[in-house]
């Protein structure tokens, strides 16, 4: 009863103090360094201007449409 007494006293501190609660967030995509300007599996189609696309593990078809793309 005492642990869970302290237990409960611990988190309302911490909560009252605002210390905040940390989430898990995915690494940008990049290539070659550079940040995707989409990431997508199947079939991707860039623009006629510069792309950065990545796709993903699996079999991607990819059309940057021109420009000077990084695939």
């Amino acid at each position: 009863m005492v642990r869970l007494l302290t237990a409960g006293i611990v988190s309302a501190a911490l909560i009252t103090l605002g210390i905040p609660a940390t989430t898990a967030v995915a690494a940008p995509s990049t290539c070659f360094g550079i940040r995707a300007t989409f990431t997508a599996a199947g079939t991707l189609t860039g623009t006629p201007g510069r792309d950065v696309i990545v796709g993903c593990a699996g079999a991607d078809v990819i059309d940057g449409r021109g420009g000077n793309d990084l695939i």
